[in-house]
């Protein structure tokens, strides 16, 4: 019950702030919330239940983040979860959003994408025990012929899913300490089971409410951070690589497309092949192996061998035979 009372009064605040004439976000969101009736209750019923209980354990825990478990296979719009067991032995959480949940977690999976794409979750990734992922919250389907899309908020599921992200990220700590500051009600927040305020172990180094916002993309301050990951990632320059990526990116929205584009395709194709291959597997597991056979090192030896032995017979027949014995010889 303390759980949701925090997580309730964190979401109205938000809600609250977004509203409010004077605040940078009010033009974006804060006609659309007040359009929205029923927003808050619609956003609580769709967070699945495991989330709740790992917040009650303070979410500091790999057993807790690991139950909260989910369908990462799913392929629609949803909100995650990537905690992340340090070599210090600390666990890290980072919260992500996507229209498309399982390709965005097999993106995290793959080596070359967090090469190329660096980031503070991604240095953690590289230097971590232990990993997993979790579903937070997922969005209907707007297929043809339901009425999903007359639910709150899903007239623009992408304002939706960035306050979804923002709530989850003041929920589970995953912010700097100055944007929890900030943003979280007073007296609200994780707590441990012995009551304590967890220090955050935050991965998320940008506000989720700027996502989609074309303007230019306000980075926070992680100098005074007491985390040694971080500092470990600011000193090693990444934070300026990841920087210098999304301006890249920025500049370059359409070769960026393009290039989600080719990947989305490229995994699909990989997919339709492993789906077609499927029903052949059992075959080629119960099938009778058969008379051994000869390898192959084996038959271009015995090749080999029987062609020497040939040009050695031609030659001796070229030359009449074998050479006479001679004379006088027993």
């Amino acid at each position: 019950m303390a759980m949701a009372q925090d997580a309730q009064s964190v979401l109205a605040h938000i809600l609250a702030r977004l509203q409010e004439p004077e605040s940078k976000y009010y033009e974006r969101y804060g006609e659309w919330i007040k359009s929205q009736e029923g927003l808050e209750d619609f956003m609580f019923r769709i967070v699945r239940p495991e989330v709740w209980r790992c917040l009650q354990t303070g979410c500091r825990s790999m057993d807790a983040c690991k139950a909260v478990g989910g369908d990462i296979k799913f392929e629609g719009r949803g909100v995650y979860m990537s905690a992340v067991l340090g070599l210090d032995k600390r666990v890290r959480v980072y919260i992500g959003q996507s229209t498309h949940i399982r390709s965005r977690i097999t993106q995290h999976w793959n080596f070359r994408h967090r090469r190329d794409n660096p980031s503070l979750h991604y240095h953690a990734y590289q230097n971590s025990i232990f990993n997993t992922f979790g579903i937070l919250a997922t969005l209907p389907p707007a297929t043809p012929g339901n009425q999903n899309h007359l639910l709150p908020g899903m007239d623009c599921p992408d304002l939706l899913l960035n306050i979804l992200e923002m709530w989850f990220c003041l929920m589970f700590r995953a912010l700097p300490s100055q944007t929890l500051e900030e943003w979280l009600p007073a007296g609200a927040g994780v707590r441990s089971k012995e009551g304590r305020e967890q220090q955050p172990m935050a991965l998320n180094i940008t506000s989720p409410l700027d996502q989609g916002y074309r303007g230019e993309r306000v980075w926070l301050d992680l100098s005074a951070s007491n985390d040694p990951l971080v500092q470990d990632y600011l000193n090693a320059g990444e934070r300026k690589r990841s920087e210098a990526d999304f301006a890249q990116r920025q500049q370059h929205p359409q070769q960026v497309q393009q290039a989600y584009r080719e990947a989305q395709k490229a995994f699909q194709e990989e997919q339709e092949q492993l789906t077609r291959k499927q029903p052949y597997i059992p075959l080629y597991q119960h099938r009778d192996p058969g008379p051994p056979t000869i390898s192959t090192g084996v038959a271009v030896f015995a090749i080999c061998m029987a062609t020497f032995l040939g040009i050695v017979v031609l030659t001796s027949s070229k030359s009449g035979g074998p050479t006479p014995r001679p004379k006088g010889w027993r």
